[in-house]
């Protein structure tokens, strides 16, 4: 038991867990996307999605963390996760959206608070795939404009300050991305829950008056 406490404790663990919490966020806008289509268009097939899905992100996930792990120079494998796995993101995004607009134009039946969440919920995701691609465009960018920086000039005191630059730039999005994300999830719900609340409290004031 120690020594599996102590294996989890080595630095090269806790960063691969680090490394892979960031493609298991890409999968995840991923799967809510494609879940969310399939339920109202081919229900049958959630099952097969995920029988198909589950193993080649897992695959991805564990292969991106080794890469993370053993590579010296990081920055390498980030640029490869996000010029593949951006693009597709945004992909499914903008697929899905479409599905998902095209179907309620044309079938009728919802209520008219169900297509509003839709509309909501279509237009968080579109803007979440938006953010993530100027993301994605962000770290792609990060070995050419160092390349770039070091055949401009041979001062090394401009170059570190700029990989520094980048580097402290790329952090603060990314610090803010999940609140971004967050807030969409927020805006896409809010107001919806709202009239069976003031529904419940104009109830319990009518029991209380009755019981006076």
């Amino acid at each position: 038991m120690l020594k599996k406490v102590s294996s989890l404790s080595h630095p090269k663990a806790i960063f691969f867990l680090v490394s892979t919490s960031e493609s298991v966020e890409e999968f995840l806008i991923i799967i809510f996307n494609i879940h969310r289509v399939l339920i109202f268009l081919r229900q049958q097939w959630i099952k097969k999605f995920y029988i198909g899905f589950t193993p080649f992100a897992l695959a991805y996930t564990i292969c991106y963390g080794v890469l993370m792990t053993k590579s010296s120079e990081k920055e390498l494998p980030e640029s490869i996760m996000e010029i593949l796995l951006v693009p597709l993101i945004v992909a499914v995004s903008m697929i899905c959206y479409a599905l998902i607009s095209r179907h309620f134009r044309r079938v009728i039946g919802y209520t008219e608070k169900v297509k509003q969440m839709q509309a909501r919920l279509s237009t968080s995701i579109y803007l979440q795939g938006v953010i993530h691609s100027v993301l994605g465009v962000v770290i792609a960018l990060v070995i050419p404009l160092n390349l770039l920086v070091a055949e401009l000039t041979d001062d090394e005191g401009v170059i570190f300050r700029f990989a520094l630059f980048y580097g402290l730039f790329i952090l603060v999005i990314f610090r803010w991305y999940s609140a971004m994300t967050g807030a969409l999830m927020l805006w896409s719900v809010r107001g919806f829950f709202q009239q069976q609340k003031v529904a419940c409290v104009e109830g319990k004031q009518t029991f209380n008056r009755l019981a006076t």
